[in-house]
C-alpha cells in the first residue's frame, strides 16, 4: 500500500481508473480506497467547489482581467471571496450541510465524480437560490452592499495572494461585480448546461466569417431555450462573451457584431473595446518598464527572454482586438470611437512620454557605435519593433499617434546621419572598408528596426561608398539578409545612376554594377 503514497496526482488517478475494471478483491478494495483518500485530500473545499461550478463556463486565469474585469469574467479568487461573504451572510447553515453532504459522497469516489451526484445538485441549487436572495436584497441598498463587499474583499484578497498574485494587481469589487455576478446566476442552470457544448461547436481556428456564423447560430438557440425557460434571453451574450473572456476570439466575435449590429450586441462591442484597453495598458506598463532603463545613454537596455515572449503576445493580442473592433464596424461610430480613445489614449500617452525619448536615445547610440555592436543592439531593435507595431495596429483607428510617427522619422534621420558619417572619409585599407561594411550593415539592421533602409540614402557617386561595398563584393563569404539588403538597394543607386547618361558611363560604377551581378545581386 505504500505504492498510493509514492504516486504523483496524476499517476495516482490513472490507477485508480485502470483498477476500476479488476475485480473486488479486498485488496484491490483497499488500494482503491487509500487513493481516493489522497487523492480527494488535495481538495479540501468542496463545498466551495460545488458552488463554483455555478460559473464554470466564466472563470478565467487571464492576469490582464485581473485589474480591467469584464462581464461574464470571473478568477476563482473572486468566487472565493463571494462564497465566503455569501456562507457567513446568505446560508450559513446550508453551506456547512453542503459540507457533510460532500465528505459523506467523496468517502468512496473521487470529489469530481461527487459534485456531479443528484444530491450535490440538489444542494447546490439551493446554494444558488439563496445566494440570489441575498444578492437582491444587497443590490437595492447601496450601504448593505458595501457592508457585504468589505466582508468578501478580505477574503478574496487571501485568496488571490495564496495564488502568487498572477502577475498583475487585483481590481476591487464592486456593485457592479455583483450585478455581473448575480445574471450569471440566474441564468446558470441553463448556462452551465448549454455553453459548454456550443463553445466546443465553434473551433478556434475557423475563419472569422465561419465562426461568425456559428456564434450567431449558438446565441440564437441559446436565446431561444433561456426564453423558454423563463429567463432573461439577454443572457445569451454570455456565449459571445466567453469567447472574448476565455478564448480571446476577437476576429470571429467582431465578424459576428458586424452581422447582428452593435446595438443588439452592445455589451459585446463594449467588452471588445474594454479588452483592447485593458491589453494596451498591461502591454505600455511593461514596454515602459523595459524603456525607462534607456534614459542614460550610457546604460543599456536589459530585457529577459520571458519579458519579451509575454510582450510579444501581449502585442499580438492587442492587433487580434483592434482587428475584431474594426471587423465589428465599431471604429466608424463616434461614441464607440470616444470610448475607445479613451481605453487605449492613457497607454498610448505612457508609452510616448516615458518609452520613446529613451529609446530614442539608445538607438542613437547604437547607431553610432563604430567598431562592434553595442551591448543592447538586439533589445533596442527588439523594442524598435514593437513601438512600429503598435503604431500601424493603431493609426487606422484614428488614433493620435504623432509622437510615434516623430519617433520613426527622427530614427531614419539619425540612421541616415549615421550612415553619411561612416562614408564621409576615405579609408586607407581593405580592412577598414571591411569595419566600416559592418558598421553600415549594423546602422541598416537598426534602421530596418523602425521601418527604413539606409541604402537609398547612401550617395552612388560617393568613392568610399563604393569602396566600402566593392570589398564586400570581393568577399566570398555568402552575404548576410542584412548585408544582402544593404547592397542590393545600393547596387540599385549605381545602375539608376549608370542609366541616368546616355553616351558616357562611369567605369567605377559599372564595375561595381557587374561584380553585383556576378553576385547573383
Amino acid at each position: 500500500m505504500a505504492l498510493a503514497e509514492r504516486l504523483s496526482a496524476p499517476a495516482a488517478r490513472d490507477l485508480l481508473r485502470g483498477l476500476m475494471g479488476f475485480g473486488g478483491t479486498e485488496r484491490v478494495r483497499q488500494l482503491q480506497q487509500l487513493l481516493i483518500e489522497r487523492l480527494n485530500g488535495r481538495r479540501p473545499q468542496r463545498a466551495r467547489r460545488l458552488f463554483t461550478s455555478l460559473v464554470d463556463p466564466f472563470l478565467v486565469d487571464d492576469p490582464v482581467l485581473l485589474a480591467y474585469p469584464q462581464p461574464y469574467a470571473f478568477h476563482r479568487a473572486d468566487v472565493a471571496g463571494l462564497w465566503y461573504g455569501l456562507g457567513r451572510l446568505a446560508f450559513p447553515t446550508e453551506a456547512v450541510e453542503t459540507a457533510r453532504l460532500l465528505d459523506r459522497l467523496c468517502l468512496d469516489r473521487l470529489v469530481d465524480d461527487a459534485l456531479v451526484q443528484p444530491e450535490a445538485l440538489a444542494a447546490r441549487e439551493r446554494l444558488r437560490v439563496a445566494a440570489l436572495a441575498h444578492l437582491d436584497a444587497v443590490l437595492h441598498d447601496p450601504a448593505a452592499a458595501d457592508r457585504f463587499l468589505a466582508v468578501v474583499e478580505p477574503a478574496r484578497r487571501r485568496e488571490f495572494d495564496r495564488d502568487g498574485g498572477l502577475g498583475q494587481p487585483l481590481a476591487l469589487l464592486s456593485r457592479h461585480h455583483l450585478q455581473q455576478f448575480r445574471a450569471a446566476l440566474v441564468a446558470a442552470p441553463i448556462l452551465i448546461r448549454d455553453l459548454p457544448a456550443l463553445l466546443a461547436a465553434d473551433p478556434d481556428d475557423a475563419p472569422p466569417v465561419i465562426a461568425a456564423e456559428a456564434l450567431a447560430e449558438g446565441e440564437y438557440r441559446l436565446a431561444a431555450t433561456l426564453r423558454a425557460a423563463g429567463l432573461p434571453p439577454d443572457a445569451a451574450h454570455a456565449l459571445p462573451m466567453t469567447l472574448v473572456n476565455r478564448r480571446c476570439q476577437y476576429t470571429a466575435v467582431g465578424a459576428w457584431l458586424a452581422r447582428v449590429g452593435p446595438d443588439a450586441g452592445q455589451m459585446v462591442g463594449e467588452a471588445l473595446i474594454a479588452h483592447a484597453g485593458a491589453v494596451a495598458a498591461v502591454m505600455a506598463e511593461g514596454l515602459t518598464a523595459v524603456g525607462r532603463q534607456a534614459r542614460w545613454t550610457e546604460r543599456p537596455i536589459f530585457i529577459a527572454a520571458g519579458d519579451r515572449v509575454r510582450l510579444d503576445h501581449l502585442v499580438g493580442r492587442l492587433a487580434a482586438a483592434v482587428s475584431g473592433i474594426r471587423l465589428a464596424g465599431l471604429a466608424d461610430r463616434l461614441d464607440e470611437r470616444i470610448r475607445l480613445a479613451e481605453a487605449v489614449g492613457e497607454p498610448l500617452r505612457l508609452m510616448a512620454e516615458t518609452m520613446l525619448p529613451g529609446l530614442g536615445l539608445r538607438l542613437s547610440t547604437c547607431l553610432l557605435h563604430r567598431f562592434d555592436p553595442a551591448a543592447d543592439q538586439d533589445a533596442v531593435i527588439w523594442l524598435c519593433g514593437q513601438v512600429i507595431r503598435v503604431e500601424a495596429i493603431l493609426s487606422p483607428l484614428g488614433l493620435p499617434t504623432s509622437a510615434y510617427a516623430a519617433f520613426r522619422h527622427q530614427s531614419a534621420a539619425d540612421a541616415d546621419f549615421a550612415a553619411h558619417k561612416v562614408t564621409r572619409l576615405p579609408a586607407e585599407t581593405a580592412a577598414e572598408h571591411a569595419e566600416r561594411f559592418g558598421h553600415l550593415t549594423r546602422i541598416e539592421q537598426l534602421a530596418n528596426a523602425v521601418g527604413i533602409s539606409i541604402a537609398g540614402s547612401l550617395s552612388a557617386t560617393s568613392r568610399n561608398a563604393q569602396q566600402i561595398i566593392a570589398v564586400r563584393l570581393a568577399d566570398p563569404r555568402p552575404l548576410e539578409p542584412a548585408e544582402r539588403d544593404l547592397v542590393t538597394g545600393f547596387v540599385t543607386c549605381v545602375r539608376a545612376e549608370i542609366a541616368k547618361i546616355k553616351y558616357w558611363r562611369n567605369p567605377e560604377l559599372v564595375e561595381l554594377s557587374d561584380r553585383a551581378e556576378e553576385r547573383g545581386l
